[in-house]
């Protein structure tokens, strides 16, 4: 930005991002400077002032701060929902308690879901986060998200007890709590901290550290400097490590993830998640599938029961061609009523590509599945194998049985949970269904056959490779 700014001296967006990182670094001095600069220039106005008025409520100068905040919020234009409710925070700390109360109160009235108006009102009622947390909870989703969000926007005007108040209201304490989860607690250490309470804040920490759930998954940028400030403090913390790695992740900055993701499994050999991240990156990302396979491994020792592991792992094994070992893998797991769909589809095509039609039917025949729109994969193994089958059986003689699979290949089970399309792909059904009906000396149904096949939609390669079949068979039986 520097740079930038050597060029072109006058940039307002680029005044208004270094005032930003500023407030990142907590440089509030420099962020107020670069916002004022900002602010001078049209297009980042109310921008400039918005990250300058954020300096002043971090420096408690909150009378400076509203004023601020309500001239950028009347030029408006860009930012003002954010602006607004800044403009009502720093209303309540400059001692316009009661009127930042009733603004709260009347953009609530109009249907307003937002959490800092509710926030408002509760920090002006003596900090009543209980009613703010039993009355949020019955609108909001995700709420432990809204609720961290909450916290970053607390945290970001300085305002570290009050978001520390919250966070152990609506995620920590409580009888809406009954299971407390890692993030909300490494918040709270990180927040405690930079209120200047160290001893608290490494209790915090511990706590964190210790809290053991699954689907863990930060997302929001501001979180960085919390989970760094808990590795800082506890260089030890496996979980720390992954949770770290999987927001970078997010950020798309994978290699420090997977540096981050290494030091967790390091440091505990049982977070699964890591190893499967690991895992994914050498497989999706550098390509080095042996690297992969060794990954999933020790994920799977390090939780048996992960069937998503052991998918993967399959998947990795059959492209490699160790297609005997992925089934065998897979086999060792529960019994096939009680897999996961992908899992017993990826069991099916392994049966079906090592040609054991019937192990593969059987497979697909004890699922019920449910699958995501538009995924069909189940049913085309399913196709696969009564065709295969068919012709084998017709290839050895059997046209009757073989005429069996091949109507069976033209079907969509109930349990496949698989619709006939407006644009079906049955060209290559039909036409071994075709082929099995003239052995049979059956011609009219066989040419019915093939004439369907031939008016079938040209969906894909093999769609239309065997439409040119039955147009052939067609013509020759003409």
């Amino acid at each position: 930005m520097a740079r930038a700014l050597a060029r072109k001296p006058d940039d307002g967006p680029t005044w208004y991002l270094r005032g930003i990182v500023r407030l990142r670094q907590d440089r509030n001095d420099d962020a107020f400077g670069y916002g004022i600069k900002a602010s001078t220039h049209r297009d980042t106005e109310s921008l400039g002032l918005g990250v300058a008025a954020r300096a002043k409520m971090r420096q408690g100068a909150f009378q400076e701060a509203f004023t601020t905040f309500s001239t950028a919020y009347e030029l408006g234009e860009l930012d003002r929902v954010r602006l607004f409710e800044w403009m009502l925070l720093a209303m309540h700390f400059s001692g316009e308690s009661i009127r930042a109360r009733s603004l709260a109160k009347k953009v609530i009235a109009e249907g307003n879901a937002r959490l800092v108006p509710r926030a408002v009102v509760a920090m002006v009622d003596g900090g009543d986060w209980k009613r703010f947390a039993t009355e949020t909870r019955t609108f909001l989703g995700e709420f432990e998200f809204a609720y961290l969000e909450l916290g970053l926007c607390l945290a970001d005007l300085g305002l570290f007890d009050d978001a520390t108040s919250m966070l152990r209201a609506t995620l920590i304490e409580g009888p809406l709590n009954e299971v407390v989860r890692p993030l909300p607690l490494y918040h709270v250490a990180y927040y405690t901290a930079r209120a200047g309470k160290d001893d608290t804040a490494t209790e915090w920490l511990h706590r964190a550290q210790t809290t053991c759930d699954d689907y863990v998954f930060p997302s929001q940028v501001d979180a960085l400097p919390i989970l760094e400030y808990a590795i800082e403090r506890q260089p030890a913390d496996a979980r720390a490590h992954l949770y770290l790695g999987n927001l970078l992740a997010g950020l798309g900055r994978l290699d420090d993830a997977v540096r981050h993701w290494k030091q967790a499994v390091q440091q505990n050999q049982t977070l699964s998640v890591a190893f499967r991240n690991l895992g994914i990156d050498a497989w999706k990302r550098q390509g080095v599938l042996s690297d992969a396979v060794d990954w999933f491994r020790q994920g799977v020792v390090a939780r048996p029961s992960d069937q998503v592991m052991h998918r993967d792992l399959a998947n990795v094994l059959i492209a490699l061609g160790h297609r005997r070992e992925a089934i065998s893998l897979l086999k060792s797991m529960s019994p096939a009523p009680s897999l996961r769909n992908d899992v017993t589809t990826v069991l099916a095509r392994a049966y079906l590509d090592e040609h054991q039609c019937d192990e593969s039917l059987d497979v697909l025949e004890t699922t019920t599945y449910s699958n995501w729109e538009g995924d069909i994969d189940n049913w085309l193994v399913f196709v696969g194998a009564h065709v295969e089958r068919g012709r084998e059986r017709l290839k050895h003689g059997d046209a009757l049985l073989a005429l069996e699979d091949f109507e069976a290949a033209l079907t969509y089970p109930k349990h496949l949970h698989v619709g006939r399309p407006s644009r079906p792909r049955e060209a290559k059904a039909l036409y071994w269904k075709g082929c099995a009906l003239a052995a049979l000396s059956r011609t009219s149904e066989a040419r019915a056959a093939w004439q369907a096949g031939a008016a079938g939609a040209p969906m894909n390669e093999e769609q239309k490779d065997y439409i040119s079949k039955c147009e052939e068979q067609l013509e020759t039986e003409s």
